[in-house]
C-alpha cells in the first residue's frame, strides 16, 4: 500500500499551522460580531430606559391625581420619597452606566397673570453616547437633548 506516512491513526494532535488558522478565523469572526453585539446591548439599555420612563410617568401621574401636584425634583439615582410609593417595590433609579433623576421645571408666569403647569420629566444621564443615540431613536417626539451625557424625557 504505502509507507504509512500519511496514516491518520497514529496522529496525536494538530499542527501549529492548523491551530493558527483556526485562531485567525475565530479572530475574524469576533471582529465582525463584537460591534454588532455592543450595538445590541446599547439598544437593549435604551429600551429599558424607555420602559422605566413609562413606569415613572405613570407613578407621577397617579401622584398628581391623588395629591394634586408633582413630587419635588429628586437626586440623581434616587427616587423622590413622595414618588416611591407609586413605583414598583424595587424600582431602580440607576442601572449599569445609566442614572435617572425626576425633575420638575417651574413654569414661568403666563401673560394672563396665572401660572402654567410645570414641565415634569425624567432626566437620563450616561457616559455612553451610543445609548443616548439609541434612546433618541426610540423616543422620537418626546425627548429633548440637554447635553453630551444627558437627555430629558418629558412627562408633562
Amino acid at each position: 500500500m504505502g509507507s504509512g506516512r500519511f496514516r491518520l491513526a497514529g496522529r496525536r494532535g494538530f499542527t501549529l499551522v492548523e491551530l493558527l488558522t483556526v485562531m485567525v478565523f475565530i479572530g475574524i469572526l469576533a471582529t465582525i460580531a463584537a460591534p454588532r453585539l455592543y450595538t445590541a446591548v446599547q439598544r437593549a439599555t435604551a429600551a429599558r430606559v424607555v420602559s422605566d420612563f413609562h413606569t415613572v410617568r405613570m407613578a407621577a401621574e397617579v401622584h398628581y391625581a391623588t395629591r394634586e401636584g408633582y413630587p419635588e425634583t429628586g437626586a440623581w439615582g434616587v427616587a423622590p420619597a413622595e414618588l416611591a410609593p407609586y413605583l414598583p417595590e424595587t424600582f431602580p433609579f440607576s442601572h449599569g452606566r445609566v442614572e435617572y433623576r425626576f425633575r420638575v421645571f417651574p413654569a414661568p408666569p403666563n401673560g394672563g397673570g396665572g401660572v402654567d403647569p410645570p414641565t415634569v420629566g425624567l432626566e437620563v444621564r450616561t457616559d455612553d453616547a451610543g445609548v443616548l443615540e439609541a434612546l433618541q431613536q426610540l423616543a422620537r417626539g418626546w425627548s429633548v437633548l440637554q447635553g453630551a451625557q444627558l437627555l430629558l424625557l418629558v412627562i408633562h
